[in-house]
């Protein structure tokens, strides 16, 4: 008996260690191509830009295979995946988070010993270390700030403001020509957060704690504003108030109108970002500025990086994926690569000390501050886009007094929302498109979406779910990832017209808007309506969920998420002009659904082709 026992013990021992083996090769099959290339996962913040800049890095590491993943600009999503152990190699992210860095910081390695990251100005790192430990290097810096058209100050014969008071006075010359001196897009959820630092960098210096404040909100220490450094920078917008250079216009105005009134001549400074095109016509040469001091030498120019990188921990347990993806981050923030990112645009700064970027000659009034290293990084937490909005609308559209508006920004800028768990998934189910155009978590939601607003069918936009749903218990912060809070609207279509507005959007997944780096829409997910289509997007058939042909002149309902709606505006397509918009949005939506039913339905294929198996 006691024979028998230990020889099933053995036996048990033994199959356990074969398939922890087995386990183990699979893992590491999965790490190479059939062709034997190690397969390094980088995510980044978008699928669209910087095309020369990926081929280079690809072209350099030809051992090695680069997965490009797209994390759509969202620390909040990046951190999700790490807690689910499904963290990229390389991560590239545009809005760096200081609070959500530290969280991450456990699942990044340390890149303080790299030859590489000594390349760097020392104080271009200090932003992005989690204490001693580097866990992010900046990629060349974005100019995103002032900009005046100076063939117009030509045409009156003005000179180009210098200092704060020259700006104001600029600014009132306009206004006495019924012309803006000064436009800005507050309605952007990035523009009140340049508003308020952008105009306040002089006080960084000026005051004596100033310096010392940022510091603290830099390494997520910082617990509330300054009041002196914070009653100073809205004294200042308080003047652009009171000379109605800063006014309601302001606040509601959104990149677009503000883009209008450039071009059309009816304002004479706007924001643009440098790594763009400012001109867009030949009567419109764009100048960059800085935001302005009481003297010259108290201007500064506002950048942030195109992107910052981080490796994974887990990307370092092994040396041959250590070696790999640190080969790659090599490659990405080489001096080849610099030149590349700093092509098709007026001109990037980069924060390695012997790597000069060329300027277009619109940067050129502010090249003597990049010269003296005279340029901010700015600097957010995940609350800085809301608080800084609710901020200065107190401040410029309600009379809000310094009180106030510090009070707002301690509110709003430092509150931590509790963690709720709000139900459970029985499976794990990707965000990315696979062969067949389909996204497993897009057709959860798209259905959940048809179920809440009870219609025929749901269109949702394959961004509005940005990360994969993963197996276990979901809370609210896990759909702060999962699914955007865009809006959600409702009408009626025929079957004829429905296949119109789906070949619109599938038209709008190659359409680009006017300076735009992604397209109108990524790809659409369907829920209760299945398309057949030819390899060019050429819509075969549609039929509904349970087999049925769409009957040309019967009337459906339909429900879309906020990126299909405003794809459809944007092309003038009529179809969408009866559309109602609800009363809660897509998040909500969700979050609704898995409340009363703990569950999500299981993800459907909604895209064939006439030839199985084809891609776009």
């Amino acid at each position: 008996m006691k024979l028998k026992w230990g020889l099933l013990c053995f036996l048990s021992v033994w199959l356990l260690l074969i398939s922890g083996c087995t386990t183990k090769q699979e893992q590491a099959k999965m790490r190479y191509t059939e062709d034997g290339r190690i397969i390094v996962r980088v995510s980044m913040y978008n699928n669209s830009t910087y095309h020369q800049w990926r081929a280079y890095v690809e072209e350099s590491c030809p051992d090695i295979f680069i997965k490009w993943e797209n994390n759509r600009n969202s620390m909040a999503n990046v951190l999700y995946q790490a807690r689910h152990n499904d963290l990229a190699d390389i991560i590239g992210i545009r809005r760096f988070e200081t609070d959500t860095s530290a969280q991450l910081e456990p699942y990044l390695a340390d890149l303080s010993q790299l030859e590489l990251t000594h390349t760097f100005k020392q104080q271009y790192l200090e932003p992005f270390n989690n204490g001693a430990k580097q866990c992010w290097l900046p990629a060349p810096g974005v100019f995103d700030g002032l900009v005046a058209n100076a063939n117009l100050y030509a045409r009156y014969g003005r000179e180009l403001p210098r200092n704060w008071d020259s700006f104001l006075d600029s600014c009132a010359f306009w206004q006495s020509h019924q012309m803006d001196g000064f436009a800005m897009d507050c309605q952007e959820p990035w523009t009140p957060v340049q508003m308020i630092q952008g105009f306040g960098m002089e006080e960084y210096d000026r005051l004596p704690h100033g310096r010392v404040w940022l510091q603290s909100f830099a390494n997520n220490t910082a617990s509330s504003v300054d009041p002196a450094l914070f009653s100073a920078i809205a004294e200042k917008l308080r003047i652009l108030k009171q000379r109605s250079i800063l006014t309601q216009d302001d606040l509601n105005m959104n990149g677009a109108q503000k883009d209008l009134r450039l071009l059309a001549r009816r304002a004479a400074i706007g924001r643009r970002t440098s790594d763009t095109f400012f001109a867009a016509a030949p009567t419109n040469h764009y100048v960059a500025l800085p935001f302005f001091g009481r003297t010259e030498a108290d201007n500064w120019l506002y950048t942030y990086p195109i992107f910052v990188l981080s490796v994974s921990q887990a990307s370092q347990k092994d040396d041959l994926t250590r070696q790999a993806a640190l080969k790659v981050l090599q490659v990405m923030l080489s001096e080849r690569a610099q030149q590349l990112l700093n092509t098709n645009c007026e001109g990037l700064i980069s924060y390695n000390k012997d790597i000069h970027l060329q300027l277009m000659s619109s940067m050129k009034f502010v090249q003597p501050l990049i010269e003296q290293q005279k340029y901010f990084i700015r600097l957010l937490n995940s609350n800085s886009f809301q608080a800084s909005s609710l901020a200065l609308r107190a401040l410029i559209g309600q009379d809000a007094d310094n009180q106030q508006f510090i009070k707002i920004l301690n509110d709003n800028l430092f509150k931590v929302s509790p963690t709720k768990e709000l139900g459970s998934s029985k499976l794990t189910a990707s965000q990315f498109l696979d062969q067949d155009l389909c996204s497993a978590s897009g057709s959860i939601i798209a259905q959940v979406l048809q179920e809440e607003l009870g219609t025929s069918c749901a269109i949702i936009d394959v961004r509005e779910a940005p990360c994969a749903i993963y197996k276990g218990p979901l809370t609210n912060k896990d759909l702060e990832s999962i699914v955007l809070p865009g809006k959600i609207y409702r009408g009626s279509l025929t079957g004829v017209q429905l296949t119109r507005l789906l070949g619109d959007c599938i038209w709008s997944a190659t359409t680009f808007a006017p300076g735009s780096v992604e397209p109108l829409l990524e790809y659409p997910v369907l829920a209760g309506i299945n398309a057949r289509l030819q390899r060019d997007g050429t819509i075969l058939q549609i039929k509904r969920a349970d087999g049925q042909e769409l009957e040309t002149e019967k009337v459906y309902t339909l429900a879309l998420s906020q990126n299909i709606y405003q794809a459809l505006k944007n092309i003038n397509e009529p179809l969408v002009q009866d559309f109602a918009a609800q009363e809660f949005n897509l998040r909500q939506c969700f979050t609704n659904w898995l409340k009363k039913n703990n569950s999500l339905p299981q993800p459907k294929i909604y895209f064939t082709y006439s030839d199985a198996g084809a891609v776009l």
